[in-house]
């Protein structure tokens, strides 16, 4: 899966709101324009409820997404690019 993020407002390279553009998935690709909220405390955030756990691996550039509200976004993602403006992942709906 690749899954491309602009960013709508940061405080630094990963907490703060982004806005998921695309997920390509196995079973097709999805433009969910949503914005999710990556806090400090690891909580993910969507539409003010928190809809899983984050947490970053900086050895391994790679982000781990856990969700009970939607399975398809978990698992391991490996960051390809991280900038101010762009987060860009693959293999985010990995199982782990």
């Amino acid at each position: 899966m690749m899954s491309a993020f602009t960013l709508f407002a940061q405080t630094d390279q990963l907490t703060g709101r982004w806005l998921l553009t695309k997920a390509e998935m196995n079973r097709g690709t999805r433009y969910p324009y949503q914005i999710f909220e990556f806090r400090n405390n690891g909580k993910l955030m969507a539409m003010g409820t928190e809809v899983g756990t984050w947490q970053y691996k900086k050895g391994e550039k790679s982000l781990i997404l856990n969700s009970k509200l939607d399975k398809d976004f978990n698992g391991t993602g490996k960051i390809e690019i991280l900038t101010d403006e762009r987060l860009v992942m693959t293999n985010a709906c990995a199982a782990r």
